[in-house]
């Protein structure tokens, strides 16, 4: 999602630097050309027109491509940049000389208007003309570099956020196999008649944990799967005393919906770890619908235990997930008075 989002940053960028570029070939350059005698000069100098013109989009387009890159680029660059300014400075101080009033364009100009070019209007067009084109072909360049710069930093935040979310994904597998095993090893020291029920639950569970995990996105309809086998795997180890409920929906216009995987599990299993009581009664009630790209998502659960502050750890750890997977498309609350844990959390999908 975060690479998409980028494409499509970086396609307007595009967009409105080649807009400026249309605007400035197509529209600007003309208009500023038609201020000055230029069909005066074209009926009988036509040359010099062309040479003219052409020097002028050459002096864009390389100010666009070349300088001002190579300015932003370091100090060496700095000086190239610096070198091809006053080339082209050099080149335009040359095209100055022509002399229009001669249909023959010898250098015939008396020595005092060679080297005080603007004593002449052409000349003074000429100059006018070309540091126009300079100041817009820079602004141009410079939004160019800051785009680019935006790319390069929207690529690094990028690359940041996928090795953090993938952090907190490797967190989530250590922490439900130490819980799950530890759960099965109950069961088999106690010979349970549900131990087999249990590790086919298990190896299920560990099924999907390896083959969807690792991806960005899974179906919601695989991901209610993956928490119901969980419940009902929890169901193994519970008494009489605790009762869980899961209801779950999709709407048709929500079939369609995908999630990030294993973003729910960490409020599942908070609930089972902290509300499960094997000799007073608990009720641990789970909700889940999801309609059109909106899911709702909530879970109540009795606090029969309270744990240290180092186990709050998961749930920090998924509010991240959230952030960097639904900013400002989500909303968490939860709610703890001591004797009720309640997670409230919807979803913009």
């Amino acid at each position: 999602m975060a690479n998409n989002k980028n494409v499509v940053a970086n396609n307007e960028d595009n967009k409105l630097l080649k807009g400026f570029d249309i605007v400035f070939c197509i529209i600007m350059l003309p208009m500023m050309i038609l201020v000055f005698p230029v069909e005066r000069w074209f009926y009988d100098y036509p040359l010099f027109v062309f040479v003219f013109l052409i020097w002028l989009y050459a002096v864009y387009f390389v100010n666009r491509k070349l300088t001002i890159p190579l300015a932003f680029k370091s100090a060496r660059g700095r000086w190239m940049a610096t070198g091809i300014l006053l080339a082209s400075i050099a080149v335009t101080y040359g095209i100055t000389l022509f002399n229009i009033e001669n249909p023959y364009y010898y250098l015939v100009q008396p020595l005092s208007h060679r080297f005080l070019p603007w004593l002449r209007k052409h000349q003074q067009s000429v100059w006018i003309l070309f540091v126009a084109v300079e100041a817009f072909s820079f602004f141009v360049g410079a939004l160019g570099e800051l785009q680019k710069q935006r790319e390069r930093q929207r690529a690094v935040e990028t690359e940041h956020q996928k090795a953090e979310l993938a952090l907190y994904r490797a967190q989530i597998n250590p922490h439900f196999l130490f819980n799950t095993l530890n759960m099965l090893y109950g069961m088999v020291i106690t010979r349970s008649e549900r131990t087999e029920e249990a590790f086919v639950q298990f190896i299920d569970m560990m099924k999907y944990m390896y083959t969807h995990a690792v991806e960005e996105r899974v179906p919601v309809s695989e991901e209610t799967g993956y928490l119901q086998k969980y419940v009902d795997l929890q169901r193994n180890r519970m008494g009489e005393c605790t009762k869980v409920i899961f209801n779950h929906s999709i709407a048709p216009d929500g079939s369609a919906a995908t999630v990030a995987p294993m973003l729910l599990i960490t409020f599942v299993e908070n609930a089972f770890k902290y509300g499960v009581s094997s000799h007073e009664e608990s009720t641990i009630l789970i909700n889940l619908h999801v309609s059109g790209s909106h899911l709702h998502f909530d879970i109540d659960n009795p606090v029969m235990k309270r744990g240290n502050e180092a186990e709050g750890i998961g749930i920090a750890n998924c509010r991240r997930r959230l952030e960097l997977l639904y900013p400002s498309r989500h909303s968490l609350a939860i709610t703890d008075d001591g004797r009720h844990y309640h997670v409230d959390l919807d979803i913009q999908l």
